[in-house]
């Protein structure tokens, strides 16, 4: 196309872009000066922005790679969706007040860009630079599948939907077939459609749709033909999403209104929009927000800011963390007049934290109830031995009462004013010399001459201090010359101490002084167990201890008590059945009654011996059950060999052993067609096929022959959407739309 086709009005400067020479005009008569662009789910929607006022309907086109593109809409400038990408004239001062919308697929590329400059609302205030935007494969103007430089109708989505020979977007009336083009009126609407008006919302005629406008690429064509669109590539058809441009496949809409979550500016609907909205998802005119945390108090289960939920809150708008409730009264401390609840506000109170009758032993102005010194003394009441009496904390029975306060200070029973021995307890008042002192705090208590801390027997009098066995007791007062503890008179050995008495052979001497201890003839000296009879000295381990007194007879460092093989050296002690006999001795080492030498799994507990492939290796310890080099963790078939592991549809269960190989509901015994592409929609549940293989475009299904023509391919899928609808398992609104889609397809030779 030549630049000259695309412009035709007044004055005009050339101007150089890229490697295109551009017909810029004149700034006087040039207003269009910002450019901006969304790209969608494969779907490029573009907005020229003007400053002019006047205009109410689209005009004139926008220039793309040398093709035209018509604007199909006109928005204010207040309706720009957020998320667009601008190009603006850099000198222009004027604000936007329209913008003029199309939209179509372009390939993600860099695209020159200029305007038909017919009026002066499209005509560009400045030259645009080549831009980068599409996320198609080519550029497709009537969204129809067929790139713009391929399609014979490049504009018209039906590519001459009524077979006149007439491009929807040149003919007079583009549903209804008129080659002849006769407008008698000359109102430039055929005489066929006369009165039929696209674009007015207002579905007339021949007309499939009508949403008011003539752009394209929103479900309704130009020409008012559903289209099958879906911007956002959400899975929801533009016809039914309530954000067209923005994916939300959930179609969250939590105020109820025409507009889903994900494009709605204000979700609660209480007039103030989201990104300001300190409770977006909950109606909150006021916007109350007690602790300033940007979260308003009708969605913030702490209102505090505290830590703790609103409903578990013992102060729920005043910060209280520790939830402290002194009186259990439901309401916390700090927001409680009266935190003892002892009846005085605790302004007034002497322990506000502590319910007391305001009694004040020292007169310091807090309570004895919760003074923690109460005598004044400098000692906190819960270490002050005498807590209402002032004391240097003087304790001499140390029983917890200070002496200042303590009838009886060495706390033997006996009243201070009668005691013997006032300071240190007696209770018995023993006094053996009969003096005024009792024993326990007289220095000579046998009278003797002699103190008792030097006295060898302070309570038998011996001046002499003879002591035989120097123990620090006198002789007199000894019963036990060697310091054994045992009594002279029934000592075994007198002379020699031995407390125990020990005598391994029951003789009349005791061990420490028998030169044959166990009785054995072997004297101690060369009996490998002395204390133990062993006249046949077997020693098993050859460690120089015999067998009858060796706690570890087999040698391998654990001890007989605990060795689970006493005789047969095992250090490790391993016992796999834990039945107490360790594995070096236990002849079924799994415990699952079969002897080692026959289990096909000796250390895993097994005893049906179950080996689904004879390989001499039971299942249960059998890496690969089947045998068929894929092992048990990550075979989909771990019991039927399936080396290939072909699993076609996708599940946890191979082919081999999956009786329902293609998911689609019908066994494969029934499934006439077992390989149904996943995901595929109608599958009918008496043969398993979808409806694409019930009705193939190559032919009728089974057959190597063509359709007879296109109407019995058609045919077929209505019949076949029939029985589905039928099924409860297609909808009349998708049976219409698979029998139109198959109407308008080239199956059967159309």
């Amino acid at each position: 196309m030549s630049l000259k086709r695309l412009f035709s009005s007044p004055p005009w400067t050339l101007a150089l872009l890229g490697t295109m020479t551009l017909m810029v005009p004149a700034a006087a008569s040039a207003h269009t000066t910002e450019i901006c662009w969304r790209d969608s789910g494969g779907v490029t929607t573009f907005y020229a922005g003007t400053y002019h006022t006047e205009t109410t309907q689209p005009t004139g086109k926008i220039i793309l790679d040398e093709f035209g593109y018509p604007f199909s809409g006109l928005i204010q400038a207040s309706q720009l969706p957020a998320d667009v990408q601008c190009w603006k004239c850099p000198n222009n001062t004027q604000p936007v007040a329209f913008y003029q919308t199309f939209t179509s697929a372009f390939s993600s590329s860099s695209h020159a860009i200029t305007f038909d400059a017919t009026t002066a609302i499209q005509a560009p205030y400045c030259s645009f630079p080549a831009l980068t935007f599409g996320g198609g494969s080519c550029a497709d103007a009537d969204f129809d599948g067929t790139c713009n430089e391929v399609d014979s109708c490049p504009l018209d989505a039906a590519n001459d939907g009524d077979q006149d020979g007439k491009c929807a977007n040149v003919d007079n009336c583009p549903n209804d077939y008129n080659p002849a083009q006769t407008d008698a009126n000359g109102n430039g609407q055929g005489d066929v459609c006369e009165g039929i008006v696209c674009g007015n919302g207002i579905v007339q005629g021949s007309e499939q749709c009508d949403d008011g406008n003539k752009a394209g690429g929103d479900g309704c064509s130009a020409i008012c033909t559903l289209e099958s669109l879906d911007a956002d590539n959400d899975g929801i058809p533009d016809t039914n999403d309530n954000c067209k441009a923005v994916a939300n496949a959930d179609q969250a809409n939590n105020d109820g209104d025409a507009t889903g979550d994900a494009c709605d500016a204000d979700d609660d609907n209480d007039s103030v929009v989201d990104t300001s909205d300190n409770c977006a998802l909950l109606s909150n005119v006021d916007q109350a927000d007690n602790d300033a945390d940007h979260q308003g108090d009708i969605c913030d289960n702490d209102d505090d800011n505290d830590g703790v939920a609103d409903g578990h809150d013992n102060c729920a708008v005043t910060s209280n963390s520790s939830q402290s409730d002194i009186d259990s009264d439901g309401q916390g401390d700090v927001c409680d007049g009266d935190d003892d609840s002892d009846g005085l506000l605790d302004a007034a109170d002497n322990c506000p934290s502590t319910p007391n009758d305001q009694a004040d032993l020292d007169g310091d102005g807090a309570g004895d109830a919760c003074d923690a010194d109460d005598d004044n003394d400098g000692t906190p009441d819960t270490t002050d031995n005498c807590s209402t009496v002032p004391n240097d904390q003087s304790d001499l029975d140390t029983d917890s009462l200070g002496d200042a306060c303590d009838a009886d200070d060495d706390n033997d029973a006996i009243a201070d004013s009668s005691d013997n021995c006032a300071r240190m307890a007696n209770t018995d008042q023993s006094n053996l010399d009969g003096d005024a002192q009792g024993d326990v705090c007289d220095a000579d208590d046998d009278n003797d001459t002699l103190l008792d801390a030097s006295d060898n027997c302070p309570v038998l009098s011996n001046k002499d201090q003879l002591n035989t066995d120097d123990d620090g007791q006198g002789n007199a007062c000894d019963s036990d010359d060697d310091n054994d503890t045992v009594g002279d008179a029934s000592d075994n050995c007198a002379l020699v101490e031995n407390a125990d008495q020990a005598n391994t052979d029951n003789d009349s001497l005791g061990d420490v002084c028998d030169p044959d201890l166990d009785g054995d003839t072997v004297q101690n000296a060369l009996d490998n167990c002395a204390a133990v009879a062993n006249a046949d000295q077997w020693d098993m381990d050859f460690d120089g201890q015999g067998d009858v007194c060796d706690g570890d007879m087999d040698g391998d460092g654990v001890s007989n008590r605990s060795d689970n093989c006493t005789t047969t050296t095992n250090a490790t002690q391993n016992d796999l059945d834990r039945d107490g006999q360790g594995d070096v001795c236990d002849a079924d080492m799994d415990g699952d009654t079969v002897d080692n030498g026959n289990d096909n799994c000796a250390v895993i507990v097994n005893a049906d011996q179950a080996n689904n492939d004879s390989d001499g290796q039971g299942d249960v310890c059998d890496a690969d059950d089947d045998n068929d080099g894929v092992s048990d963790a990550g075979d989909n078939c771990s019991f039927v060999a399936n080396s290939s592991q072909s699993n076609f549809d996708g599940d946890t269960q191979g082919d081999t052993c999956d009786a329902d190989d293609d998911n689609d509901g019908v066994g494969d015994t029934a499934d006439i067609c077992a390989v149904t592409v996943l995901g595929s929609p109608f599958i009918d549940p008496a043969t398993g096929c979808s409806l694409a293989q019930l009705c193939p475009c190559a032919g009728p299904r089974g057959s190597s022959v063509a359709w007879k023509n296109h109407g019995q391919y058609v045919s077929c899928v209505a019949q076949s959407s029939q029985s589905l609808v039928k099924l409860a398992l297609m909808t009349e609104a998708q049976k219409s739309e698979a029998t139109s889609t198959a109407g308008q397809s080239s199956c059967g030779g159309r």
